[in-house]
């Protein structure tokens, strides 16, 4: 949350302590108590640019950073800026309670300020893990799934401006495991048109081969970021069930299921195991 005060502020960290550090000072000192203030003097490294590291203070809580903002009119925040904040769900619980609490407060004293937050969720609240007071400051967009024709946009333009082109299979293919979301293409994008700047034969269209090399990179470059959580729940004494139950949550491109669709999926991958099948 400190990254993002310091950013709407406008300041850049490596800014001469003479032009910052005073103004800094000098408004912290008005609007903080001294046991909110805690500021740090270090020597940047760049000994070319001979400059050092401002004084920035530590934001303690919401209230702290509130108060700090509403002494920076003097930076133009009647502007009214606004803050994106991307994949706001890979953040942890604590600090997306701490951005919640923080909107509360900065609607309360009518701070001038637009918060953009993108995340994965079914709710707002599921992002923002807010409190009911808070909930009146949020107004939650449902970005559906990309429809094919978008999903091919992606591909042929990005092709297109590599002055390539893409066999219909594979962009068909492309389309049906992205799942129509757009960062699963541009995943395998990117390791398709690796995989063709490699080729030792000048590409000019995008084969079937290119895209088989290219999913084995992505899913090797994706692997580490799911592995740990499936590790974990393989290392429980009923690892091994539990691996079966994954296996049947993933059976289906839907992400919201029935028990008896799950079920079904199950049973089915029971039986292709000659493993006995339950009854539900």
């Amino acid at each position: 949350m400190q990254d993002v005060i310091v950013k709407l502020r406008g300041g850049n960290p490596y800014e001469s302590k003479r032009t910052l550090s005073s103004r800094l000072t000098r408004n912290l000192a008005a609007a903080l108590p001294l046991s909110f203030l805690s500021v740090n003097a270090t020597a940047t490294k760049d000994t070319t640019s001979q400059t050092e590291e401002a004084l920035l203070p530590h934001i303690r809580d919401a209230n702290a950073a509130v108060t700090l903002l509403l002494h920076e009119d003097d930076r133009g925040l009647s502007k009214q800026p606004i803050v994106v904040i991307d994949e706001f769900d890979l953040m942890s619980t604590v600090e997306r309670s701490h951005f919640a609490d923080l909107l509360k407060q900065l609607g309360d004293q009518r701070v001038p300020i637009k918060f953009i937050f993108c995340g994965i969720g079914d709710t707002v609240d599921d992002l923002l893990e807010a409190h009911g007071s808070a909930n009146r400051y949020f107004d939650g967009v449902k970005i559906e799934r990309l429809n094919v024709s978008s999903r091919w946009d992606i591909i042929d333009k990005s092709a297109t401006a590599l002055g390539l082109s893409v066999d219909d299979e594979v962009r068909h293919r492309i389309a049906a495991i992205s799942d129509g979301f757009p960062v699963y293409i541009h995943r395998i994008c990117e390791k398709l048109y690796q995989t063709v700047f490699y080729d030792e034969e000048i590409v000019d269209v995008v084969g079937i081969s290119h895209l088989d090399t290219a999913i084995v990179e992505t899913i090797i470059a994706i692997e580490h970021f799911i592995r740990k959580p499936y590790d974990a729940t393989l290392l429980r004494t009923d690892g091994e069930t539990l691996e079966l139950v994954l296996w049947a949550l993933a059976d289906h491109s839907d992400l919201t299921r029935t028990q008896r669709s799950i079920f079904d999926s199950y049973s089915k991958i029971l039986e292709r195991l000659s493993l006995p099948v339950l009854t539900q």
